[in-house]
């Protein structure tokens, strides 16, 4: 990722509600297994992009996001920058 993108990214978690994923913050509470999130992650390109997610909790590996939309839905997501809950309407 290039330091723009990576300072764009680091602006938009500033604004607020996002939780960092990494070495430092813990994995997203069980409480949101199951659960759809707006995540921020980085693709193939390097490129940071946003899309919805769900936190899929399986007994049988780790767990992980699921995207629901936008050119990555269905897939499972790598390279998960940040999350946050979605806001009820």
């Amino acid at each position: 990722m290039t330091e723009e993108n990576k300072r764009r990214c680091r602006e938009e978690i500033e604004k607020g509600g996002w939780n960092k994923l990494g070495i430092i913050e813990p994995d997203p509470s069980p409480l949101l297994w199951d659960k759809e999130v707006e995540i921020i992650y980085e693709d193939m390109d390097g490129q940071p992009c946003k899309c919805n997610a769900i936190y899929v909790h399986d007994a049988f590996s780790s767990n992980y996001f699921r995207a629901t939309d936008g050119a990555a839905k269905g897939n499972r997501m790598c390279g998960v920058i940040a999350y946050r809950e979605l806001k009820e309407d």
